[in-house]
């Protein structure tokens, strides 16, 4: 047992007791494959951080397979639907994404959570629902 394998342990524990799932985010192989004894983990982000027009994805063709094999859902991070966003804090005025379709396409793909990032009002309802059936089941 070590301090590190207590939390995860616990925080699973406290999962279980609530009737929800763990999505690991950012995490190494000891804590995916820790997560094969522990069974609210069901996904792992297997993508880095999402920056506009940046290459994010690119990764999940190799680390999703990792989180694949150990039955987790590997999933990317979160996209904008539309190329702009004004008024995003953490972004500079004038970046853009240029493939919203495509991440949106890989975003669906990867099995984890689809998560558009837009602000408010901002966002392409049409291209979002892409991703899900009437009723919200992912595809």
């Amino acid at each position: 047992a070590s301090l590190g394998g207590d939390w995860l342990a616990q925080m699973a524990a406290g999962a279980a007791a609530s009737g929800v799932s763990i999505q690991y985010c950012m995490s190494y192989s000891r804590h995916v494959l820790a997560s094969t004894q522990l069974p609210p983990v069901t996904q792992a982000r297997a993508s880095d951080d999402y920056q506009p027009g940046n290459d994010q994805w690119r990764p999940l063709g190799t680390t999703a397979l990792f989180a694949y094999a150990v039955g987790l859902a590997p999933s990317k991070d979160s996209f904008w639907s539309t190329p702009v966003q004004p008024g995003a804090p953490r972004y500079r005025a004038a970046q853009s994404e240029p493939r919203c379709r495509l991440q949106a396409a890989v975003s669906t793909l990867s099995r984890g959570p689809v998560a558009p990032s837009d602000g408010i009002g901002l966002s392409d309802a049409a291209l979002i629902m892409r991703s899900a059936a009437a009723d919200g089941t992912l595809l």
